[in-house]
């Protein structure tokens, strides 16, 4: 797992696990995918954090050409 997503503050106890959360493993989720969606919230996605074929259906279904974020999810797929 990527230690990017896991943060120890000086002068603040508390050890982090190492391991996987279970909860990525049981959706069957990446943890480096998740990762990155992650730190896409605010600057790669905008109103929804979703895959590429998930952001279009969205915007057909609210009459829009597109949302933002379809690029940035295409580029986790494809980086």
């Amino acid at each position: 797992m990527s230690r990017r997503a896991r943060q120890l503050k000086p002068g603040k106890r508390g050890k982090i696990d190492e391991r996987e959360p279970t909860a990525l493993s049981e959706l069957g989720l990446d943890a480096n995918y998740w990762n990155a969606h992650v730190k896409g919230v605010g600057s790669g996605y905008w109103r929804l954090v979703a895959s590429a074929e998930a952001l279009e259906a969205k915007a057909a279904q609210w009459k829009q050409q597109w949302l933002k974020g379809i690029g940035y999810a295409r580029s986790l797929v494809t980086g």
